[in-house]
């Protein structure tokens, strides 16, 4: 009997003992763990070649962010509507000057890039030019479309007490969950200028050359080809209590032919949880005047189907932000365009996140 009493207690203490230690392991687990995420639905009517309208379940974003240790990190972005990773990712903080990001995740190139779409004022998700140029969106035909992600690795910091920050990366340049389709390796880097709490100014580039995976005529480039892809971009950004504002003049090559465009798009805080949207943006997919500046331009590039579309977007528009990372939207979209017929959109957007 005693020896029973004697492993009963036992057994008591030692359950008591990991049932703490467990404890203690989830709590730290817990603590180290950071999940958050977003969904963005709405509604757009159109009005171009023919009148639609539609509601649709726009984006999605799960992430799971977990610290490791105090210098290491991993993140984990899921897009459960599409059934794709969006980010991938390590991150090792050496000092503040020297951090290492490998796995697949944005590329450095543009401002505008670099914002998660639950944050950026657009409802289509930004101007024409970063969406063509980093091949967000797929109107690169050339590189499909990646959400201007892809896989490589980048070094970044800050230095000077924070004035500059900057972000040199080797990556695939074919976008994100493929495998490279050349041995050719993006070069892309940013450095950023921080001029006091609300002023920045800032510029990119990406040096690579592209394996097509789709045929674009207008552009001289078969499926497969390899071709020069590069971007260069310059910006601004500011923001106080009464407005912010973004803008940057992006420019790219693909093959020998040159696309150039520039955006502004600012919100003014009406009170803090109403803004007032105002965006303008240029683009133009094959510039004729930087190509044959001074020559004259070859009889067929007078052909429709083959000359560069032109399209500059007007919108405005109003977003409350009833709770934190969660907002109604609601834009109005002009399309002005210089070969295709000029349209219009209303959109509206309801974003939920955590």
């Amino acid at each position: 009997m005693k020896r029973l009493s004697t492993l009963g207690l036992s057994l008591f203490l030692a359950t008591g003992i990991y049932a703490q230690n467990f404890g203690e392991v989830v709590n730290t687990v817990a603590e180290r763990l950071t999940f958050s995420g977003y969904a963005q639905a709405g509604y757009k009517y159109t009005n171009r070649y023919e009148k639609e309208n539609s509601f649709e379940l726009t984006r999605i974003s799960l992430c799971l962010n977990a610290q490791i240790t105090h210098n290491i990190s991993a993140t984990i972005d899921i897009d459960p509507k599409n059934g794709k990773a969006n980010d991938f990712y390590a991150n090792y903080a050496m000092l503040p000057y020297l951090k290492v990001k490998f796995g697949q995740f944005k590329n450095p190139y543009s401002f505008e890039n670099q914002l998660s779409a639950s944050v950026i004022n657009l409802i289509n998700g930004g101007s024409q030019a970063v969406r063509y140029l980093t091949s967000s969106d797929g109107s690169d035909i050339l590189n499909s479309s990646n959400g201007g992600r892809d896989i490589g690795l980048m070094i970044y910091g800050d230095f000077l007490y924070g004035v500059f920050n900057y972000g040199l990366a080797i990556m695939n340049g074919q976008g994100y969950n493929v495998t490279d389709r050349n041995n050719h390796k993006d070069f892309i880097g940013s450095l950023n200028m921080n001029l006091g709490d609300n002023l920045t100014l800032g510029g990119s580039f990406i040096l690579g050359k592209g394996n097509a995976v789709k045929a674009n005529p207008a552009l001289g480039v078969e499926e497969d080809d390899n071709y020069t892809r590069n971007r260069w971009a310059a910006g601004i950004k500011y923001k106080s209590d009464l407005f912010s504002l973004t803008s940057e003049y992006l420019a790219g090559k693909d093959n020998k032919y040159k696309s150039r465009g520039c955006y502004v798009t600012s919100a003014f805080h009406i009170t803090s949880k109403l803004d007032a949207i105002l965006s303008y943006d240029y683009f133009n997919t094959r510039d004729f005047t930087a190509e044959y500046s001074g020559e004259a331009k070859p009889e067929n590039t007078f052909d429709d189907t083959l000359r560069g579309e032109i399209q500059n977007n007007y919108i405005a528009g109003l977003q409350y932000w009833f709770y934190p990372k969660c907002r109604v939207q609601v834009q109005y979209l002009y399309n002005q365009c210089h070969v295709e017929k000029n349209g219009s959109a209303l959109m509206a957007q309801l974003q939920i996140g955590f």
